[in-house]
């Protein structure tokens, strides 16, 4: 009994404690009401919408933005390849030629190089000249480029420039030019071994009166683009008179600096 009575008084002191614990466990500040503008807050549920969109747009964007940058950059690996491959088909037996304005002796991977950077050239100012004039075609109304539109008007343009007929054509004068200039060149080389030919025989003086005088032509150019220039009478010029002109867009790539 003893113990029954011993138990019930505990119980009633822990209950009489209690709440004067959980009193003095209370944080001791007064709850206040809190500003209703705090700055994040959510927007609207319209202008919330509209940020969606235009955030899927921007994603749409991206990828379109890095596609038409590797689109580009293979375009021009591609035109490399291609300006790079004729070039030194071109010149492959070509070791050296000399610029006549400059007198300078240019070695064949220069004059492979210079070919090779005309072309490109070339033709990447006729794909920008042609995108150039369609910026409307790939730009908002603020002038922003839209990469979607960019990149279908840059496909245009390559397709456009490099099927051409004019490009085509433009390649092909080249490559007429070059040949004609490597032509005019093996001409001479045979010019001069036909004049140390004659210089070596000991009969032409008794033709001389008739044939004309011998005089050695200059051979110290090593150039493609020379003139050989014999005495007049039955031993003429190698060069005809239109040649220079005719092949000054081949001379032009043969001699190409980047500016």
């Amino acid at each position: 009994m003893k113990k029954l009575l011993a138990l019930i008084l505990c119980v009633v002191m822990v209950m009489s404690l209690a709440p004067a614990a959980f009193a003095a466990g209370t944080v001791g500040v007064p709850a206040t009401s809190g500003s209703t503008d705090i700055d994040p807050q959510f927007q609207s549920v319209a202008n919330a919408k509209k940020a969606i969109s235009d955030i899927n747009d921007d994603m749409k964007a991206m990828y379109y933005a890095i596609v038409a940058d590797q689109t580009v950059f293979g375009t021009a690996k591609t035109i490399y390849d291609f300006s790079n491959g004729l070039a030194t088909e071109l010149l492959k037996d070509v070791a050296s030629a000399k610029n006549g304005e400059t007198g300078n002796t240019v070695y064949n991977e220069d004059l492979t190089a210079n070919v090779r950077k005309y072309l490109n050239a070339t033709l990447s100012d006729e794909i920008a000249m042609y995108m150039n004039k369609r910026q409307s075609a790939f730009t908002n109304g603020d002038g922003f480029i839209q990469p979607d539109k960019y990149l279908k008007v840059f496909a245009d343009a390559v397709s456009s420039t490099l099927g051409s007929e004019k490009a085509q054509k433009n390649i092909e004068a080249i490559v007429y030019g070059l040949a004609a200039l490597k032509l005019q060149k093996s001409v001479n080389d045979q010019a001069d071994d036909l004049y140390d030919a004659i210089d070596a025989w000991d009969h032409w003086g008794e033709f001389e009166g008739a044939f004309g005088a011998l005089i050695d032509p200059d051979d110290d150019d090593d150039g493609l683009y020379i003139e050989w220039l014999p005495a007049d009478y039955i031993l003429t010029s190698t060069q005809s008179s239109t040649l220079g002109d005719d092949a000054a867009q081949a001379s032009g790539a043969l001699f190409y600096a980047v500016s």
